[in-house]
């Protein structure tokens, strides 16, 4: 009889172990969830702002910087006005070791994403020396980007308290870089001759269709190119050629006839002369069989009569044809990969 009182005592006083210990488990496992979620989002940051300060450092301006930042990360991070700062601050430094400086002529910050609840500022010239490894350089005469975004993480739970907790800690990831010299001329850009517009690439990660692009001028269309000038407009056989070989050497900015590499900021003549052609039917369906190509992200279009039509190059991206339809609709799908500048900086 007194085995039993006391069974179930040991029982009772179990149970209320439990009811004390399981809070305490519960909150323990959150707060787990919870920092794997902002560590791996802080881990993205950092490459995010590594891979715009890379980009800049070889030429890129500070746009194709923006979309490169955004287009660095997975589908766990979206750099936006909600929830992001990006500060890219260029700068020249000047004297000898130790008493290096930033002349104040030479310095800028321009803001690209701008989140009115982050409370940030722009990077002084001190923060920026204070980033640099001044004790291994004899002169201090060279030029420095340096990408510094700012993420406000929202909780993975959305759970009280720890929402606000986190998103009250906003991450910072700053990467400063120095400026590389231009490119070899081996490293031309060679793209095909397709446009998309930059639109449609907004909230996209690698392995995302883009179907039933439309040809046109308007945003979210994609259309075809010519590289050099050519006062027909271009025609299907350019058009079929410039898709069997991915080279831009015949290129000519449509602003600058003596600019011949094609780079991100770049006016790309429009071709105007595409039909429904056996040879560009044949070049499309080598290039749905070929994997990824490179193609020209564009954000704004100068319509000056048929043969002067133009498109500006804000970026490049790495896709995949999966089909298209030229009667009628005149229309392309793709596979989003990436966004790719090798070859193809300012």
């Amino acid at each position: 009889m007194n085995i039993g009182i006391f069974g179930k005592r040991q029982e009772g006083q179990s149970m209320v172990e439990v009811a004390f210990a399981l809070p305490v488990l519960l909150v323990l496992v959150i707060g787990i969830v919870e920092l794997g979620h902002a560590l791996t989002a802080y881990n993205q940051t950092i490459n995010a702002a590594r891979e715009g300060a890379r980009f800049g450092s070889m030429g890129g301006s500070d746009t194709a910087i923006e979309t490169i930042v955004q287009g660095a990360t997975a589908q766990l991070v979206n750099y936006t006005e909600e929830n992001s700062d990006l500060y890219v601050v260029r700068a020249e430094l000047t004297g000898n070791w130790p008493a290096c400086s930033v002349i104040s002529d030479t310095f800028s910050c321009n803001l690209l994403i701008d989140d009115e609840n982050l409370d940030t500022a722009c990077l002084s010239p001190d923060e920026l020396m204070a980033r640099m490894d001044t004790g291994q350089m004899v002169t201090c005469d060279l030029d420095l980007i340096a990408v510094d975004l700012h993420y406000r993480s929202p909780s993975l739970l959305g759970l009280p308290l720890v929402k606000q907790l986190s998103e009250a800690t906003p991450m910072r990831s700053l990467a400063v870089m120095r400026m590389e010299s231009p490119r070899p001329l081996s490293a031309i850009c060679n793209a095909y001759p397709i446009a998309v517009h930059r639109s449609l690439f907004t909230g996209k990660n690698k392995g995302d269709a883009i179907t039933d692009i439309l040809n046109g001028t308007d945003e979210g269309k994609f259309g075809w190119l010519r590289w050099p000038y050519d006062p027909s407009g271009g025609s299907s056989d350019t058009l079929a050629d410039a898709l069997d070989r991915p080279t831009t050497s015949e290129f000519q900015n449509a602003l600058d006839p003596t600019d011949t590499h094609l780079s991100v900021g770049d006016w790309i003549w429009a071709n105007t002369g595409v039909g429904n052609d056996s040879k560009v039917r044949a070049a499309l369906d080598s290039l749905i069989n070929k994997g990824w190509i490179r193609v020209v992200v564009w954000d704004q279009h100068s319509y000056e009569g048929g043969s002067n039509g133009k498109y500006h190059a804000v970026n490049f991206a790495i896709v995949q044809l999966t089909s298209y339809y030229l009667p009628g609709t005149n229309k392309i799908s793709i596979i989003f990969e990436g966004f790719d500048s090798t070859g193809c900086v300012e």
